[in-house]
């Protein structure tokens, strides 16, 4: 499982302290200027970090106390920066001639270091793993909520001395005599947990130049769009997701509705019968002042007696009868002859054919009856 570390740099040694843990995952000696054997080192160590954060010791720093603007941190950085000379003992010598530092602003002192040395760590301890953060001893103390005077190391023949409030860092200073009184040992151990405590450190808090401070600025620009480029994957994912759920959803229903029709047919089909057979029923009962059986009746006196009828409707306005004669064409001038028919036509094409070898034909005829009609009660 992969970790963050804390990588502590001190004048002659290096500690580091993995996250979560207080206790020195290694402790090594180094020289500033041949890093590879501390690099190899920790390279070798079994469990390996993802990233990797320096806290640089006051070995290799320069404090001076500033009165800056109230501007953003970048800027007073970038301030200092530009008259590092007169405010720190640090020359780095550039191509161009230019002198160059790497600055942290603590509250109203600012911290510095040489620009060339602290590219050379980034890039030396970036073999392990991506190096996320650079940030100062005292400012590290600062993150860790500790207040009060507290002693570190320094360079050789120095003591650190590192005053805390609530306010952040007050004073960073490095004493060739030892202080008067016991001083407190700073807990690195407790500095290191501090700045792996969250997911990345503050650009803010951190000990940069120019180039390094846009370095890590695109960096974190690239995690920011690589991770906003995942979430909309995932989100597009999710939608996708919804979306066949709800197609397979439908289907489903569509099957299940299918199913329940087919199954449903036949009852369906016999409440439709039902219905219609209501629907006749009331239409014969209906009080139109005329009987079917009258009607029927007086059919059958009046109609030729080689008339057949098959099927004889009535809808509670017209009459429709459908059968067979020896002359069909006679039919309908006959009906209309009678009184109280009217309205009486041929509903379709009348058919011959031959039965029992005699000629007949078909008829489908329709007509009305007048209330009046000699066929009425």
């Amino acid at each position: 499982m992969s970790r963050a570390w804390a990588i502590v740099l001190e004048q002659h040694q290096v500690r580091v302290f993995a996250a979560g843990n207080t206790t020195p995952l290694a402790e090594l000696p180094w020289h500033s200027e041949a890093a590879s054997t501390v690099i190899n080192a920790l390279a070798a160590l079994p469990s390996q970090p993802s990233r990797v954060v320096l806290i640089v010791g006051l070995a290799w720093l320069e404090a001076a106390p500033l009165t800056l603007p109230p501007v953003a941190v970048s800027l007073q950085r970038r301030m200092v920066q530009l008259d590092a000379d007169r405010w720190f003992p640090i020359v780095s010598e550039q191509p161009s001639g230019a002198h160059t530092v790497a600055v942290a602003i603590a509250a109203r002192i600012a911290l510095a270091t040489s620009s060339a040395r602290l590219a050379v760590w980034v890039r030396d301890f970036g073999a392990i793993a991506p190096v996320d953060g650079v940030v100062t001893l005292p400012q590290a103390s600062a993150m860790a909520g500790l207040t009060g005077t507290f002693a570190t190391t320094a360079d050789d023949g120095e003591t650190g001395v590192v005053e805390l409030g609530t306010d952040g860092v007050r004073s960073v200073r490095r004493m060739r005599a030892t202080p008067a009184g016991q001083l407190t040992p700073l807990n690195v151990a407790a500095c290191a947990h501090a700045v792996l405590r969250g997911d990345t450190v503050p650009l803010d808090v951190q000990l940069l130049d120019t180039t390094l401070e846009r370095q890590f600025r695109n960096r974190r620009r690239v995690v920011w769009w690589r991770a906003g480029a995942v979430c909309a994957a995932a989100l597009g994912f999710c939608l996708w997701g919804v979306d066949q759920w709800r197609e397979r959803t439908l289907v489903r229903t569509q099957q299940e509705r299918s199913a329940r029709e087919t199954s449903a047919r036949p009852a369906l089909d016999a409440e439709a019968r039902r219905q219609q057979a209501l629907a006749e029923r009331q239409l014969v009962s209906a009080d139109t002042g005329v009987r079917t059986s009258d009607v029927l009746a007086a059919l059958g006196d009046r109609l030729p007696a080689d008339v057949f009828v098959q099927r004889a409707e009535w809808d509670g306005t017209e009459w429709r009868i459908d059968g067979s004669a020896r002359n069909a064409a006679t039919l309908v001038p006959l009906l209309s002859s009678i009184a109280g028919i009217s309205n009486v036509r041929a509903l379709a094409p009348s058919t011959r054919f031959l039965d029992g070898g005699q000629q007949r034909s078909s008829f489908s005829i329709g007509f009305r009856l007048a209330s009046s009609s000699p066929m009425a009660p």
